[in-house]
């Protein structure tokens, strides 16, 4: 009976650690697409210039959610192409599906960012 537990235990143990290197591994390429974009190096360095950590987070938040919005919009033209037959082809519902993602996220993270601020005034201003 110990051997089955013992071997249920190291099935379940490398399922998950091999499930944490992929996780990992995919976190290492997102982390290399964002600094081969310059996402992490213009937010270092606008935080640097204006001399607060929290405006280079912004810009850091701001930045990847336009970068995450244009695949949404591709996403929402193709599903819109695939379900529509007689959707318009071409290059333009593209473009408008990639600029209607970014903007969506760009209002998205404007209404966090409102939010988070308000918030931690409110915060601020209790203790």
């Amino acid at each position: 009976m110990n051997e089955l537990f013992f071997g249920a235990a190291l099935i379940i143990s490398l399922v998950l650690m091999g499930i944490g290197i992929v996780i990992g591994l995919i976190g290492c390429m997102v982390l290399a697409l964002l600094v081969l974009a310059g996402v992490m190096t213009s937010s270092t360095l606008f935080g640097v210039l204006r001399g607060k950590i929290g405006s280079g987070l912004r810009a850091f938040w701001y930045q990847c959610s336009l970068l995450g919005g244009i695949p949404a919009g591709l996403i929402c033209v193709f599903a819109t192409q695939f379900l529509f037959a007689p959707w318009e082809r071409g290059a333009v519902p593209w473009f408008a599906g990639a600029l209607g993602g970014m903007a969506g996220a760009l209002i998205l993270t404007l209404m966090l960012d409102f939010l988070v601020r308000k918030t931690a005034g409110w915060l601020g201003s209790r203790s």
